[in-house]
């Protein structure tokens, strides 16, 4: 069974309005996530969500 990957935001906000970009994998029904190491504010929030998910290659 392949494996399913997408881009998520960590769901706390830290006090400067950041957050971690992650991205969650699921394989056989178990959840995973990792961290990318990128910080982003709420303006940025569309831009990596939507490019994200087209640069990850497996």
């Amino acid at each position: 069974m392949a494996a399913t990957f997408k881009p998520v935001l960590k769901a706390e906000k830290k006090q400067d309005g950041t957050q971690a970009v992650r991205i969650r994998v699921t394989k056989e029904r178990v959840v995973r996530y990792y961290n990318l190491g990128i910080i982003n504010t709420i303006e940025e929030d569309k831009y990596y969500l939507a490019h994200a998910a087209q640069t990850v290659r497996v």
